[in-house]
């Protein structure tokens, strides 16, 4: 997905014109249009963008999502989905079950060492 394709799926999303995100931006209206017209924002006015809608870079550019399993994929979406609150409550379940993973993986080593 192009990035003007991700802006516009994040402004429906958020029901934010581009006028709107503009003034909030304090860019050039000018800049938007020329995104619809395939120029890529600066990188500071991307990294304006990411924070606005707090998403990476590499979600808006497309980058690195064709390597993600159709599965990966899906479990983002819903994830961006979520309020704040809701996603630091994943990101702390995540983080319990990586810490989880870990001991069991040094008590194996240890148990067939």
């Amino acid at each position: 997905m192009a990035f003007i394709d991700r802006l516009k799926l994040l402004l429906t999303t958020n029901n934010i014109s581009k006028n709107k995100l503009a003034k909030e931006l304090g860019i050039a209206e000018n800049s938007v249009k020329s995104w619809e017209n395939g120029s890529q924002p600066s990188a500071d006015k991307l990294i304006k963008i990411c924070k606005y809608f707090n998403v990476s870079a590499d979600y808006l550019l497309d980058i690195d999502s064709q390597n993600l399993a159709e599965k990966e994929k899906q479990i983002i979406n819903q994830y961006r989905s979520l309020s704040n609150y809701n996603k630091g409550l994943i990101e702390g379940f995540i983080k319990g079950l990586s810490e989880s993973e870990q001991n069991h993986d040094t008590e194996d080593q240890r148990l067939y060492s």
